[in-house]
């Protein structure tokens, strides 16, 4: 079927004809049958006036509802209890042939009872035709002859799920605009007295965002019929309805308004949802609306934006971003936010977080694509595997309660007692997720059934939010993001916003300080004193915790007295700034000395060593933590860690540490690591050469949980055997066992606008903190083939559907120190140490050297800003044989100039001699006398500006023996698909995504074959990879079992190299002949003594 046809069909979609034309295209069959409705309740019977099944397919139904009212709402419950009703094995759509508007309804992919499982598709059928979005959505529907009812189930669920992508991406793009749009709209208006500059754009950026949110939160209430458009007061004079409907799409009604009318009703909206109708003097039996406080809608917490003057045009202008979108035929259509869940909204601005408007001096600059990477390294995480984690982490908690636990009371109790954190929470999609799971248990176990009401799961949820759930991030605007995703997950047109400001937090994660290191470094008088203020803190803590905030009254209170508990002069102030002080010392700053502390801790404030001066290091302890933003777990905290008493807990820290950590390496973000290497507060130990960010999280959640409890992180994958990982392994093997591990390997887990897959090669982990010592088993899962579907990977994800190209089984994992984990089946680990057994030598460290790291080869795109006059792909360090004569070298030079290879010479088994590039060899011996190389220092001089070397300019970053590079060597490939091992008797210098190796051990033509056999490729496979690649380091190397052979293998194995080589030498794209391969691979074989089972183990790897 064409497109076109679909968009006609779509176009005349009016009533259940043009309905059953649509399903008879898309291969339904179409039928005519009543619905039943003696179960239904007489408010559903009275707002349908027809109720029919008109179309089937292979025992999938398709319903067609009639209503007789636009009430949106209305029409979900009925659907959601026909979808119940049928398993989920049908499509719901509603209609009133009054208006043009349409609903689609039908379940999520795991049917459960549950009416949060349904999922709906709001459609209007405009003049102007249907909306592109809608039409690739019936298109996805198209079903065959082979399709099954739970086929069918399953592909239109995932064609609600591409919808809902399509809407995520084409907001994300307006948000962007809509971010710059409010921006021009205040810096703009010279009655702000704002001047163009960054700094300008710095100071309204917060506030920006807070009068976004605030929109986002008001069209999702809207769309979702919390608020009620339906009714006449509020839709005339609050709604942002009427702004769409008679302001954005009837441009002529504009004209009629006056200044800043449009800010004025938007003021008048932000007040009738914070303080209720009552504010605006209604009669209840007139209009009602409930207050809905929170610190988002608070005009003292945000006072700015009450001062601040935007005009009509730009505000109208930002409402149109947010709420329309504009087809391939440059149609614009309404976008509606019923149809994105909270994980969505919560993404779609995570984009924004790390982007800063800025300005030429003239205007503010174009915005760049939002699809570019460049912009924010936050991605679309699929919410399988935010599901995959929060069930595991969470699950078996909850079995522990029920096993020990008799009644429903007692369970529900002890499940809302559980305390759980993302210690970097972004928009808090884990939290969402964990807030969803646990409302659902305690509602499944309160109804013995899965059958709840919607009344009583955002009851839930609002009590596992207030009780349960914890966060920190760094960005000040991703917390509050995180507020307004849990605001809107446990939204309630009864209730007002519920308090989250003690539970979610700003805060650096890892760099804090611990309240033991105050008490040893006191005198007892000093610990007594502290410990009975200490006591008293805790229980206030306590006491606010169970404080309601079911109403405006009590969310007002409990904000009044959070602040009061934290405001200048008391004790959580006072030892805030004693652990500053600790951390202060730690990075080396000169404080004063303690004595002087506990003669001040009776006074208002201990402000007074803040601002210390450090002549050495240009800071005071202020300023550090304006810039580190330290987080002091046990203060933020209390009621984690301390019992009434003020004595830490036997059972302290966290039930559960879920999330999606930031992951990054520290040559890309040195300034980062810098920061932390300076400092000696325990997280921050856990640093160590070539580590990954995320590292430190891991250790710290660890730290931070219970005995026992439970924690699961999607992150990178190679942890388990990279060289910068020791210190993480070392932590997780001695504290933790590792439960579940699914290694995605090449599969690309993330997604950015435009459904574009990127990302590293990921994994999953769930651990349990558990230090007996023992060995234990891993459930293992490995996605074999990376291009394998997404709905493939979801399924056997939550569901353990088997499939062929994904691998599971269980493992053994041994708690041995400074060790690689390696996750393998009995049979392959068996084999491996046989294999190691049988080696007779291992490579020494000094037999193996990587290649030479240069700061910078060429020039690339990002060089261009910085420097003139070149141009992308000009040499720097490496150059090219033409660049060679036109640099004019002197003789001195010419000796510096060394033949440089790559992968375009250097192949299995075979080094090509003849070069086509240079390495500037430059190392720290050369660079102390530059007047003999004149012409190198001016062509060096030019990349001045780029070069970051640790001898910069004009020295590379790390030269190496050149003896490694001269004579007879093998040359290992890095990172390759196969083993890539190639012999050398010619001097070759290669870069460091190369290894040499060099020894007189052994014959390096037989360690040749050897390293690039099927076994070679066996033990390196297994030994560490990156995704599907083999990642041949120095270590590998170095572990690599080699087995002598005898006089006779050998020969015939080195003349089975020189017969590759000769071959090679007369024409390099020359094939290798496979009967050699094979020949070399059968005495490999005979060498290690392996049998037939086992010959074919290797063989299948």
């Amino acid at each position: 079927m064409s497109n076109k046809k679909l968009e006609t069909l779509a176009y005349r979609l009016k009533n259940i004809d043009g309905l059953k034309k649509l399903f008879q295209e898309l291969n339904f069959d179409i039928i005519d049958e009543p619905v039943n409705k003696e179960k239904w309740s007489q408010d559903q019977k009275d707002v349908v006036q027809e109720a029919r099944v008109i179309a089937r397919k292979n025992d999938y139904s398709i319903y067609y509802i009639h209503s007789n009212t636009n009430a949106v709402n209305l029409w979900k419950n009925i659907a959601s209890k026909i979808i119940k009703e049928k398993l989920g094995l049908c499509m719901v759509c509603t209609h009133n042939p009054n208006e043009f508007k349409w609903l689609f309804s039908s379940l999520s992919k795991e049917f459960s009872s549950s009416f949060s499982e349904t999922r709906h598709f709001p459609i209007d059928i405009e003049d102007t035709g249907a909306p592109k979005s809608f039409v690739d959505f019936l298109e996805n529907m198209m079903v065959d002859e082979n399709s099954t009812a739970m086929s069918i189930k399953s592909q239109i669920s995932e064609a609600f799920n591409n919808i809902s992508l399509e809407l995520h991406d084409e907001l994300t793009v307006n948000v962007f605009k809509a971010l710059k749009k409010l921006s021009e709209g205040i810096i703009y208006n010279e009655e702000n007295e704002f001047p163009l500059t960054n700094e300008s754009l710095e100071i309204i950026r917060e506030e920006v965002f807070i009068l976004l949110y605030r929109m986002i939160f008001i069209l999702y209430a809207e769309d979702r019929n919390i608020f009620p458009v339906s009714d006449k007061i509020y839709y005339n004079n609050f709604s942002l309805k009427k702004i769409k409907k008679e302001w954005i799409l009837e441009k002529n009604n504009n004209k009629e308004l006056g200044d800043y009318e449009v800010q004025q009703y938007l003021k008048n909206l932000f007040t009738i949802i914070s303080e209720g109708s009552e504010y605006f003097k209604y009669d209840k039996e007139e209009f009602y609306l409930r207050p809905h406080y929170g610190r988002l809608f608070d005009k003292k917490i945000h006072n700015k934006l009450e001062k601040w003057k935007i005009s009509n045009d730009y505000l109208i202008k930002t409402i149109d971003l947010l709420t329309r979108t504009m087809d391939s035929k440059g149609n614009y259509f309404f976008l509606d936010y019923s149809v994105l869940e909270t994980r969505h909204l919560g993404s779609i601005y995570e984009h924004l977080l790390e982007f800063h408007l800025k300005t030429d001096g003239k205007e503010i600059q174009e915005l760049p694509d939002p699809r570019d990477r460049k912009i924010s390294a936050s991605y679309y995480t699929p919410k399988y595997v935010v599901d995959y984690i929060v069930k595991n982490s969470i699950e078996p908690e909850i079995l522990k309660i029920i096993e020990y636990s008799n009644d429903k009371e007692s369970r529900i109790e002890k499940i809302l007692s559980l305390k759980i954190l993302d210690p970097a929470m972004g928009s808090g999609h884990f939290l969402v997720g964990a807030i969803e799971y646990l409302a659902k248990r305690i509602c499944e176990i309160e109804s013995d059934s899965k059958d709840f009401s919607e009344r009583k799961y955002i009851e839930r949820k609002r009590d596992v939010v207030r009780r349960c759930i914890y966060g920190v991030d760094l960005n000040p605007l991703a917390v509050d993001l995180a507020k307004l995703s849990l605001w809107l997950e446990t939204l309630s047109s009864e209730k007002p916003l519920t308090f989250f400001q003690a539970h979610l937090k700003h805060g650096n994660s890892l760099v804090g300080e611990r309240m033991d290191k105050i008490f040893d470094a006191q005198q007892v008088f000093f610990e007594t004193q502290t410990r009975t203020q200490l006591k008293k803190n805790v229980k206030d803590y306590l006491a606010f915790e169970f404080l309601e905030d079911d109403t405006v009254s009590a969310v007002k209170a409990k904000i009044e007295k959070y602040s009061k508990m934290h405001e200048k002069g008391t004790f959580y102030h006072k030892l805030r700034r004693l652990l500053d002080h600790m951390i202060g010392e730690s990075y080396g700053l000169k404080i004063i000395p303690w004595k002087e502390f506990r003669q001040k801790l009776g006074t208002e404030s201990l402000d007074f060593y803040s601002t210390f001066d450090n002549k050495e290091s240009g800071l005071n302890v202020k300023q550090l933590r304006e810039k580190i933003d330290f987080f002091h777990w046990e203060i933020e905290f209390p009621e984690i860690f301390f019992d009434q008493n003020g004595e830490t807990k036997k059972d302290a820290g966290f039930d559960v540490i879920i999330g999606n950590p930031p992951y990054i390496k520290e040559y890309s973000h040195r300034q980062v690591f810098d920061d932390l290497k300076k400092c000696k507060v325990p997280n921050v130990s856990y640093y160590q050469g070539k580590m990954d960010y995320w590292y430190i999280f891991s250790c710290m959640s660890l730290d931070l949980l219970k005995k026992n409890g439970h924690h699961g992180f999607v992150a990178t994958n190679n942890w388990v055997t990279s060289s910068g990982a020791g210190i993480l392994r070392n932590k997780i093997l001695n504290e933790s066992i590792i439960k579940n591990f699914v290694d995605f390997g090449d599969f690309k887990v993330f997604r950015k606008i435009g459904n574009q897959k990127v990302g590293q090669q990921t994994m999953m982990y769930i651990l349990e903190k558990n230090s007996d010592g023992k060995n234990f088993d891993v459930d293992y899962v490995h996605i074999d083939d990376p291009k394998i579907s997404d709905n493939i990977v979801e399924d056997f994800i939550l569901n353990g559907t088997p499939n062929s190209k994904i691998s599971k089984f269980s493992t053994t994992v041994k708690r041995e120190k400074d060790k690689k984990i390696h996750f393998l089946e009995s049979t392959v680990n068996k084999l491996k140490e046989k294999i190691v057994e049988k080696g007779d030598i291992f490579l020494t460290k000094d037999e193996v050297a990587q290649g030479i790291v240069t700061p910078q080869d060429n020039v690339i795109e990002s060089h261009l800003e910085k420097i003139k006059n070149v141009s992308k792909g000009d040499g720097i360090f490496v150059i090219s044989d033409e660049e060679l004569k036109t640099l004019q070298f002197n003789d001195d030079e010419l000796k510096l100039i060394k033949p440089l290879y790559t992968t375009d010479e250097l192949s299995r088994y075979y080094a090509n001699e003849k070069n086509k590039f240079w390495v500037i060899y430059t190392n720290t011996q050369t660079i102390k006398n530059m007047k003999k190389i004149p012409n190198i220092k001016k062509h060096l001089d030019k990349f001045t500006k780029i070069i970051t070397s640790d001898f910069a300019p004009y020295g590379l970053h790390r030269a190496r023996n050149e003896n490694f590079f001269n004579n007879e060597k093998i040359l290992s490939l890095r990172k390759t698909s196969i083993p890539n091992f190639s012999y050398s008797n010619f001097p070759s210098y290669v870069l460091q995504t190369y290894f040499v190796i060099k020894t007189k051990r052994i014959n390096l033509k037989y360690l040749t074959a050897l390293f690039n056999s099927k076994l070679g490729y066996f033990f390196l496979y297994h030994e560490k990879r990156q995704g599907e690649n083999i990642q041949v380091d120095k270590e590998p190397l170095q572990n690599f079992p080699i087995k002598k052979a005898s006089k006779e293998i050998e020969k015939n194995i080195i003349g089975l190299v020189d017969l590759i080589l000769e071959s090679k030498s007369d024409n390099s794209d020359t094939k290798i002949d496979e009967n050699i391969i094979k020949e070399i691979d059968h005495l490999i074989f005979q060498i290690y003594e392996l049998n037939e089972d086992e010959i074919s183990i290797v063989q299948t790897r």
